[in-house]
């Protein structure tokens, strides 16, 4: 790692609420009663509290044929919607129109971010470039199982799968992208 942005979750919150919220597609109405998230079905703009709820989602549960059922998934799932709500900020906040109609979001990113010191300008622009075009590129996920330990849940690699992925990746070979 030669550098850091730490970005504040709250300032996750104000960044989405400065550019009028993000859309999300919600296949079903969803919930979950520890990171506050309660959302109705449908394709929908969300503000920065619902997104910031839905990314920190651990126990999603969505409303099926009139039950809540959980739709496990813990951190993996987690980790996926958070990708989903990242995606969907860079591809809002990306568009010169929208820095152009957006004063505040300047203001939102520089006020919630924390970088190293040895981080350049030059470098924070080449990462703000390759974050643009960040939705264009493909996404995998590494293979995990549940490895709980003394009443600790953590996730481990699912082997051989995620050995032959990382194994591609070094390679350069291609990987299968999700959809």
């Amino acid at each position: 790692i030669h550098h850091y942005l730490d970005v504040d979750l709250g300032g996750f919150a104000s960044i989405i609420d400065s550019v009028g919220g993000i859309a999300l597609d919600i296949p079903h109405p969803a919930r979950d009663l520890k990171s506050g998230l309660e959302i109705d079905a449908g394709r929908q703009t969300v503000d920065g509290a619902t997104a910031l709820a839905y990314a920190r989602s651990r126990q999603y549960e969505e409303f099926r044929d009139g039950e809540w059922v959980p739709q496990g998934g813990g951190d993996p799932g987690r980790t996926s919607r958070q990708r989903e709500v990242m995606l969907q900020v860079l591809a809002k906040v990306g568009s010169p129109a929208v820095l152009l109609r957006t004063p505040g979001l300047v203001t939102a990113v520089s006020s919630n971010l924390t970088a190293d010191d040895g981080l350049s300008l030059w470098d924070l622009l080449r990462t703000g470039v390759a974050m643009r075009f960040a939705g264009e590129t493909d996404t995998v996920s590494l293979p995990v199982v549940s490895a709980p330990e003394n009443g600790v849940a953590y996730v481990a690699r699912n082997e051989p799968e995620a050995s032959d992925m990382i194994g591609a990746f070094l390679d350069g070979r291609p990987l299968e992208s999700e959809e």
